[in-house]
């Protein structure tokens, strides 16, 4: 079993090197689509503006009364959300929603 302060370095360095997020980003464009999102618990507004730094916008977008962040980067310039072959689109709080 791993030591706590192996497991702590571990989780600082995937949060600090953001593969995480960079895995997210990777399957989104794998599939078409221009955003995805990532909850607070795998980056914070320092990962954020770094993510920025890389020309990717990011905003986030609040849940349960302001107090649970969500993180949504998108890298379209053209305000294109997601491809047309997928039926969902998503709504500024990040629900996703039919498309008719």
């Amino acid at each position: 079993m791993l030591t706590n302060p192996t497991s702590q370095n571990y989780s600082d360095s995937t949060r600090e090197s953001l593969s995480y997020v960079n895995d997210l980003i990777v399957a989104a464009t794998n599939i078409g689509m221009y955003f995805t999102f990532v909850e607070s618990k795998y980056m914070g507004q320092t990962e954020a503006d770094i993510i920025r730094s890389y020309g990717y916008n990011v905003s986030e977008i609040r849940n349960d009364f302001g107090t649970y962040v969500t993180y949504k980067i998108t890298w379209d310039e053209e305000g294109y959300l997601m491809n047309e072959v997928f039926s969902f689109l998503s709504d500024e709080n990040g629900d996703y929603l039919l498309k008719d």
